[in-house]
């Protein structure tokens, strides 16, 4: 009989922004924010949930998301990162795993979001069939201070913990 351990994955993304003198829907945990940028990617470059797939895959050594989903496949030009998380909970579900809690740190100087977190914690919590109470959104600014402080890039980390 296979014993579970805990098993820790660590999730990073960072995307250029384009910023624009009009307002743009970009996607942060697969909610939409309105903001005077756009997120260059080819996916909708939710950094978000890039960061918490990222995670998951590692924790199973399950490889990572440039290999599930390459940017040279034409298929995931645009596509919603909400879809991409919810394909790779289907295949942490696959090998008996369970996540017990999710961690995510977003890093921008823009949009404002922990007045929003509730609702991002919920989406995540949604898709990933957990309590939201397991779930956690935190966000900070570099302070002004290099490539997201001169709002050149934004930036997510995530950790999870999963028992397989």
């Amino acid at each position: 009989m296979h014993t579970k351990i805990q098993r820790v994955g660590f999730g990073f993304d960072l995307h250029k922004i384009e910023h624009s003198e009009t307002e743009q829907e970009i996607f942060l945990c697969g909610i939409p924010f309105k903001a005077k940028y756009s997120i260059v990617a080819h996916s909708d470059g939710d950094i978000g949930l890039h960061a918490i797939i990222e995670a998951l895959l590692g924790s199973l050594a399950l490889g990572n998301i440039g290999v599930l989903f390459p940017n040279t496949d034409p298929k995931y030009k645009g596509i919603s990162s909400s879809l991409l998380l919810k394909e790779v909970f289907h295949k942490v579900k696959e090998t008996g795993a369970q996540i017990l809690n999710i961690d995510v740190t977003l890093i921008c100087e823009r949009p404002k979001i922990m007045a929003r977190s509730y609702e991002l914690r919920q989406n995540i919590a949604n898709i990933l069939e957990m309590d939201v109470s397991r779930v956690s959104i935190k966000a900070t600014t570099s302070e002004g201070v290099g490539i997201i402080g001169r709002q050149e890039a934004i930036l997510a980390q995530a950790v999870c913990m999963v028992l397989a």
